[in-house]
């Protein structure tokens, strides 16, 4: 590509990053539009009755934290939910359809689709011709009108952004479906295998008693793992319990050593931004205090998963260093547009409500630091009169890791 721009950066810790001048296989639409969805907390006590819930720091005394994490940790031992007696098994789709009652092998990801799930049934197998490899397995359980879909779908790229579009493009979808005007506050969670750990976002409706709907979708390498329950005649605890044995045994940590991400992050900056060389340097700067975040924060063993960019303090501190690289310089940009950028964004930053205002923009898909006091009231009264013009969702550079092999 001969209009592409390459430039080779080798930092000390001898990290190799390519960045090209213009948005590769990237399309703006693929980000999830805000939807003027109202993020809901349900008063009923979902979270942490089967899990024990942990937070990013250790968290202060008689403070909760903004973002609950449950932790689900891989074992070989998942229960008795599983129950196939004497099913065949077979990896030819063609001999699953001439015998419903047998198990199938996905090849891609050596994973078995069993029959029968506790009293659930697989009903339906989806494949596409798109995507010859994704898969989605549906199945019913006749004895409570329940459902549920299991999804896997391949990717090669790990690009920023990717887990929290694909949870707010499926919980938008089943607020739809069961007739919800708000989203449920997400829960986020840590899948620990024994070679990786998985992020993952959980989204759940309260419909009735003993009455769930929840998505949840986990990062896993070259695949993303997605749930979509709908269940009935369960306790919350119950729910909870069957829903982490269902996580356990598709492990998001056996999909990610199916193909592990190239640690080695590619970052693609939009050619429109590059022209404007008063912030050329400010955008580079953003994208490497991202990946120096990284990092510096977030284990080896979690980066394989994709590129951990839910972390609110990524972001805060990347677009720190944007205003501060900018600040230096005697001269501001003369594209409006840049100029509007850089002035609004200062002014909610030296507001000190640049946490708020990120995480209005993701809709609150970020794991918030467990110290971290937020200030969501005082951020909307602040803005109420003013005309911010900075738009996250606008990407001007994208940082992902590919699919091993390089």
């Amino acid at each position: 590509m001969d209009k592409t721009l390459k430039l080779v950066i080798i930092f000390t810790f001898i990290s190799l990053f390519t960045i090209n001048a213009q948005l590769l296989n990237i399309k703006l639409e693929n980000e999830v539009k805000n939807e003027n969805f109202v993020t809901h907390v349900v008063g009923s006590s979902l979270e942490g009755i089967v899990s024990k819930s942990v937070s990013e720091e250790t968290p202060r005394l008689n403070k909760a934290p903004f973002s609950i994490i449950r932790e689900i940790r891989e074992s070989s031992s998942i229960g008795s939910i599983f129950n196939n007696p004497d099913f065949p098994t077979y990896r030819d789709l063609s001999k699953v359809a001439s015998n419903n009652r047998s198990n199938y092998v996905h090849s891609e990801t050596n994973t078995v689709f069993p029959y029968q799930i506790e009293d659930f049934l697989r009903t339906q197998i989806i494949v596409s011709k798109d995507k010859p490899q994704k898969i989605s397995a549906i199945y019913k359980s006749p004895k409570t009108k329940s459902e549920m879909i299991i999804s896997m779908i391949p990717g090669t790229e790990a690009t920023e952004g990717r887990l929290r579009n694909e949870y707010l493009a499926n919980i938008k979808q089943l607020s739809k479906e069961n007739s919800k005007t708000y989203l449920p506050k997400p829960t986020f969670l840590k899948f620990r295998g024994s070679r990786y750990t998985n992020n993952g976002v959980a989204g759940t409706y309260v419909n009735d008693v003993n009455s769930f709907s929840q998505i949840n979708v986990f990062e896993c390498g070259s695949w993303l793992l997605v749930s979509k329950l709908n269940i009935n005649g369960l306790e919350e605890s119950q729910f909870h319990a069957f829903s982490e044995d269902l996580i356990r045994y598709f492990n998001p940590s056996k999909l990610t050593s199916v193909k592990p991400m190239n640690l080695k992050p590619i970052v693609d900056f939009d050619r429109e931004s590059m022209i404007d060389t008063v912030v050329t340097g400010a955008l580079v700067g953003s994208a490497f205090k991202k990946i120096d975040w990284a990092n510096e924060n977030v284990g080896i063993n979690e980066r394989y998963s994709g590129f951990p960019d839910i972390y609110l303090k990524m972001h805060t501190e990347s677009l720190q260093e944007y205003l501060k690289i900018l600040g230096r310089k005697t001269t501001r940009s003369k594209n409006p547009e840049n100029f509007r950028f850089y002035a609004d964004l200062k002014s909610i930053n030296d507001a000190g409500y640049l946490a708020e205002f990120i995480l209005e923009a993701y809709e609150n898909v970020m794991i918030v630091p467990s110290n971290l006091d937020l200030d969501i009231t005082g951020y909307n009264n602040w803005k109420r009169d003013r005309e911010l013009n900075v738009d996250l969702l606008k990407k001007r550079y994208k940082i992902n890791y590919r699919a091993l092999p390089y």
